[in-house]
C-alpha cells in the first residue's frame, strides 16, 4: 500500500516478485518502507516517506528503489519510518521520524537526509520499532530511542536521543526487536531486556526488565529479536525461540507463547534470518599465545579460540599461517591483534612489554572464502 515492494506499483504481492536482478549485498525491510545496499556500497529506499525515511530530502513516497547515496555503505537498519545506515569508515548516520529520539542527534527533529550522528568506531547497527542498539568495536552497548519498556536498558524507562552507553565491553552481537532487546556476548551468553508481556525476554517471566538480564551463560551464536518474540542459534547449530506465538512464529507445533528458550530444531541451522544480526559480527584474532618468530601450533590456535565465535574454525596451515573460511556472505569486522612486547630489565627493574598492534575493519566477503591471518 504504500509502495514497499518497489516493484512499481502499491499493489500487494503474494508471490515473489523480482525487483532487481542483481547487485544487491543486504535488504532490510522496515514496517512501511525498505533498504537495499548494492554490492557496490550505493544505498537505495523505497516505501512510505511521510517522515524522511526513505533520506531522499523529500516526504514523497516511492514505489521503486532510489538510490540515496553512490558509495561508502557498509549495512543498514530500519525501524518504523526511520532508518539508520553504517558506512565504511565505521560512522553512523540517522534520518526519518524523530519524535522519540529514535535518530540519537541530541534532538526530536526528523531528518530527510542521512544525517551523522557518531562519526567513527561502530561495528554493528540494530533498530527495533522506535529504538536503536548500536555496538562499537571496542564492545560498548549504546541506545536510544523510545525506551517505555526498559528496552535501552540503562535502568531506565525514559527516552534518550543521544547514545546512552549500557555496558562499556563485551559485547559481540545486538539484536533491536519491537519493544525488546537481545545482546550476545563474546563469551557465548544470551542478555535481554524491554518488554517481556508475552515472555520474548526469556527469563521465565512476563516481568520487565529495564537492564540486560542473563539468560543462557554460554553456547548462543547468533540471535534474532522480532515482534514480541525472539530466535536464538546456538553454537552446536540447534535453533530456539520464546516469546508470542499466536500465529505459530516460534515454530515448536503450538500456539501458545514461550517463556524460555524451548528448542525447535536440534542441529543443522546455518543462520538466522535477520541480516542486522549476522552480517557484522566481530571476529577476532590473535597470536594464540606464540612466542618467539615463529607461528601458533593447532593445539594453541584450538585453546585460544575455545568458546569464541572462531572455536574450532581456523587451522594452520604448512606455512604457519592461521586460516579461516567465511560461513557465509556478508559484511564482517575483522580485528587483528599483535603479540604483546618481551619483559624487559634495567637497573634490577622489570618492565612489562608494550601491547601488541590492534588492526581492525569490515570487509564484505564470500562464503568459502579463506582469509590468512599471519600475527
Amino acid at each position: 500500500s504504500y509502495g514497499q515492494l518497489g516493484d512499481g506499483t502499491t499493489a500487494n504481492k503474494n508471490t515473489p516478485t523480482q525487483i532487481l536482478s542483481s547487485g544487491v549485498a543486504q535488504i532490510l525491510a522496515g514496517i512501511r518502507h525498505s533498504l537495499i545496499l548494492k554490492t557496490d556500497g550505493s544505498l537505495h529506499s523505497f516505501g512510505e516517506n511521510t517522515f524522511g525515511g526513505l533520506g531522499d530530502g523529500t516526504t514523497t513516497t516511492r514505489n521503486t528503489p532510489t538510490q540515496i547515496l553512490s558509495s561508502g555503505v557498509a549495512q543498514i537498519s530500519a525501524g518504523y519510518r526511520f532508518s539508520m545506515i553504517l558506512k565504511t569508515d565505521g560512522s553512523l548516520h540517522s534520518f526519518g521520524q524523530n519524535n522519540v529520539g529514535q535518530l540519537g542527534d541530541g534532538t526530536n527533529a526528523d531528518k530527510f537526509v542521512p544525517t551523522q550522528i557518531l562519526s567513527s568506531g561502530i561495528a554493528q547497527i540494530s533498530s527495533g520499532y522506535q529504538h536503536s542498539l548500536i555496538l562499537k568495536t571496542d564492545g560498548s552497548l549504546h541506545a536510544f530511542g523510545n525506551n517505555s519498556y526498559g528496552q535501552l536498558g540503562d535502568g531506565t524507562t525514559v527516552n534518550k536521543n543521544i547514545p546512552t552507553q549500557i555496558l562499556s565491553s563485551g559485547v559481540s552481537q545486538i539484536s533491536a526487536g519491537f519493544y525488546h532487546s537481545l545482546i550476545l556476548k563474546t563469551d557465548g551468553s544470551l542478555h535481554s531486556f524491554g518488554q517481556n508481556a508475552f515472555g520474548e525476554l526469556g527469563d521465565g517471566t512476563t516481568t520487565m526488565r529495564n537492564t540486560p538480564t542473563q539468560i543462557l551463560s554460554s553456547g548462543v551464536a547468533q540471535i534474532f529479536a522480532g515482534n514480541n518474540y525472539s530466535l536464538i542459534l546456538k553454537t552446536d547449530g540447534s535453533l530456539y525461540s520464546f516469546g508470542y506465538n499466536s500465529n505459530g512464529q516460534l515454530g515448536d507445533g503450538t500456539y501458545l507463547n514461550k517463556h524460555v528458550p524451548t528448542q525447535i530444531l536440534s542441529s543443522g541451522v546455518a543462520s538466522l534470518p535477520d541480516s542486522q544480526s549476522v552480517s557484522i559480527l566481530t571476529y577476532e584474532f590473535t597470536n594464540a599465545g606464540a612466542s618467539g618468530r615463529f607461528g601458533p601450533t593447532q593445539s594453541q590456535v584450538d585453546a585460544n579460540y575455545s568458546g569464541t565465535n572462531l572455536d574450532g574454525k581456523v587451522t594452520i596451515n604448512t606455512q604457519g599461517i592461521q586460516e579461516w573460511t567465511v560461513p557465509a556472505d556478508g559484511n564482517y569486522s575483522i580485528e587483528v591483534r599483535g603479540a604483546q612486547g618481551g619483559r624487559g630489565g634495567v637497573d634490577d627493574s622489570i618492565v612489562e612489554g608494550g601491547l601488541g598492534a590492534r588492526i581492525k575493519g569490515i570487509f564484505n566477503l564470500s562464503q568459502n572464502q579463506v582469509l590468512k591471518i599471519m600475527v
